[in-house]
C-alpha cells in the first residue's frame, strides 16, 4: 500500500513538473515573439518603392551633373590642342576602366541551363563562377574591348565568386540556374574564333548541361560600371 502511495505521489510530482516546464517554455516563446518586430509585406513593398524612387532621382541628378562636366571639358578642350589631347586621354581612360556607357559591334552570348523537368538529361545544371571566369578570360584574350554579364560591366577589378546559391559579380547576385546573357564589344572575327576554334562554348555546354545561343548584332550597348574605384593601399610612384 505504501509502495502504491509513493508511486502516485511521484506521478503527481512529475505531472506538476511537466506542467511547470511546459508553461515556462510557452512563456519564453511568447516573449521572444513579442520581442521580434512583425514583418509587414506592405511596409517592405513601400520601402522598396521609396528606395527605388530615391535611386532614380539620384541617377537623374548624377546624369545632369555628368552632362555639365562633359560640356565643361569640351569647352576647355577647344581652347588649344594640348587640352584637346588631354581630353582624349581622359575619355580613353574612362572607357578602359568601364565608367562610361559604350557601344559598338560584337557578339551576344546566351547561356541557358537545362532542367531535368524539360529534357532527358540525368542531372540539373548550373553556371558556376569558374565557368564565367574562364569565359571572360578567353574573351579578353580575343581582345574584347568591353564585356558585361547580365548588364553588369566587367572591369579590371571585377570579382566573380560564389555567394550562397548565387554568383556574385561586382557585389550583384545572379542566380546560377537562370539564363545568363554576356555582351562583348570587339572584333567579331576574333571573338568568334575564340568561341568556336578554341571550343569554349562547346566544352562549356557539354560539361555544364547548358544551351548556348550566339548572335552578332551590328551594334551592342554595354552599360557603365556603377560602383566606385577606391584605392586604399596602391599609390602612384613618385618619379623624383
Amino acid at each position: 500500500m505504501k509502495k502504491l502511495s509513493s508511486q502516485i505521489t511521484v506521478a503527481i510530482v512529475c505531472c506538476l513538473l511537466g506542467f511547470i516546464l511546459t508553461y515556462q517554455f510557452r512563456q519564453i516563446n511568447k516573449n521572444q515573439e513579442s520581442a521580434q518586430p512583425r514583418v509587414n509585406n506592405e511596409d517592405i513593398t513601400a520601402q522598396i518603392e521609396l528606395l527605388t524612387k530615391q535611386k532614380e532621382e539620384l541617377q537623374i541628378k548624377f546624369d545632369d551633373q555628368d552632362e555639365k562636366i562633359k560640356k565643361y571639358e569640351s569647352s576647355v578642350a577647344g581652347a588649344n590642342t594640348a587640352n584637346s589631347e588631354l581630353l582624349k586621354e581622359l575619355v580613353n581612360s574612362r572607357t578602359v576602366n568601364g565608367i562610361v556607357d559604350v557601344k559598338g559591334p560584337g557578339v551576344i552570348i546566351e547561356l541557358i541551363p537545362q532542367n531535368n523537368l524539360f529534357n532527358n538529361t540525368t542531372s540539373d545544371s548550373s553556371i558556376t563562377p569558374e565557368n564565367l571566369a574562364v569565359l571572360v578570360n578567353n574573351l579578353n584574350s580575343s581582345q574584347a574591348e568591353a564585356i558585361s554579364i547580365n548588364d553588369i560591366r566587367i572591369t579590371s577589378r571585377t570579382g566573380i565568386a560564389y555567394s550562397g546559391k548565387f554568383v556574385e559579380i561586382n557585389s550583384i547576385k545572379i542566380p546560377t540556374d537562370k539564363k545568363v546573357t554576356i555582351k562583348v564589344i570587339g572584333d567579331k572575327k576574333k571573338i568568334i574564333y575564340a568561341l568556336d576554334f578554341l571550343l569554349i562554348l562547346s566544352e562549356f555546354t557539354k560539361n555544364n548541361n547548358c544551351l548556348a545561343n550566339r548572335s552578332t548584332p551590328a551594334e551592342i550597348v554595354i552599360q557603365k560600371y556603377e560602383g566606385n574605384f577606391k584605392f586604399n593601399y596602391a599609390k602612384p610612384v613618385d618619379d623624383k
